[in-house]
């Protein structure tokens, strides 16, 4: 081989390589462009995604909400109706100790009438 052909190879090479080199490059730059798109459609699906559930996670935290007022509006009747029932069983006790006197009181009257 010749110089002159030597030096026509390595140029053709060259040629060649850049020619490899834009391709490799035109080829990442579509396969980057696709991914850019992809990544695009992905976060359009989960900005549609989160709108769609928006409504349902707000209704979850206002059910949320109400039923932690009407737990508080029961925890307030259970203490009512606790010091209602205490009251309720001292009235029932001094009822009671009343007709337990009544009676006795009728009872020794009863019996000292007897005795006279």
């Amino acid at each position: 081989m010749k110089k002159q052909d030597s030096i026509e190879l390595a140029i053709r090479s060259t040629e060649e390589v850049e020619a490899e080199i834009a391709r490799e490059e035109r080829e990442d730059a579509m396969k980057l462009a696709k991914e850019t798109n992809d990544l695009k459609e992905a976060m359009a699906d989960l900005h549609a995604i989160v709108k769609k559930d928006q409504n349902k996670l707000e209704k979850i935290v206002d059910e949320v909400d109400d039923a932690k007022e009407t737990v508080n509006t029961a925890a307030d009747h259970l203490v009512s109706a606790a010091e209602l029932d205490k009251s309720a069983r001292k009235k029932k006790c001094i009822c009671m100790s009343v007709i337990f006197l009544m009676l006795l009181i009728t009872v020794i009257l009863i019996w000292r009438q007897v005795d006279d």
